[in-house]
């Protein structure tokens, strides 16, 4: 009984450890959607929101052999100075023509700096990111938490079983 219990108090502490280890590595990714997330979040809170127009559809050569295109927009900041952009985000099959009109974002200091206002431009990356953080952050609970209740009701089984007076388990 003594052995189970000393196997069980090991798995245990096993389970734990490997689990901290496992979130130390999945910090900076923590980190890094954190970041991403409270840097658009800020961008949003300091930006000007204007309306723009598409003026041209710049194609890319795609990763795997496409062609991708970045929408290139027109807008026109409150001191009346008129900017064009071209998207940092360029995609196949683009949803934009020329002469859409479209929300633009953009730092009132930094015009040049401005963003569509669509969930591609704003929150992919942070998304990305916080969705890859996600799954070790899964595997850590279930190794911290899940696997010790786990391990704790099986040892309280098996004290149950050794009381005397009490049938084993049929098996």
């Amino acid at each position: 009984m003594s052995s189970e219990r000393s196997i069980l108090g090991g798995l245990r502490r096993a389970s734990l450890a490997i689990g901290l280890v496992v979130l130390g590595l999945d910090l900076p990714l923590l980190m890094l959607t954190w970041y991403l997330y409270h840097r658009t979040q800020t961008f949003r809170e300091r930006a000007v929101t204007t309306q723009g127009m598409i003026v041209d559809l710049e194609a890319r050569s795609g990763t795997e052999g496409g062609t991708t295109y970045a929408p290139v927009y027109r807008f026109t900041d409150e001191q009346g100075a008129e900017h064009t952009v071209t998207s940092r985000l360029a995609t196949n099959p683009n949803p934009y023509e020329v002469g859409d009109t479209v929300s633009v974002l953009y730092p009132p200091e930094e015009p040049s700096k401005a963003r569509l206002d669509r969930f591609g431009e704003m929150w992919l990356w942070a998304t990305i990111v916080g969705v890859i953080a996600a799954i070790p952050l899964g595997l850590v609970v279930v190794l911290v938490v899940v696997v010790p209740l786990i391990l704790r009701v099986a040892g309280r089984g098996d004290q149950r079983a050794q009381e005397p007076g009490r049938m084993p388990p049929p098996g």
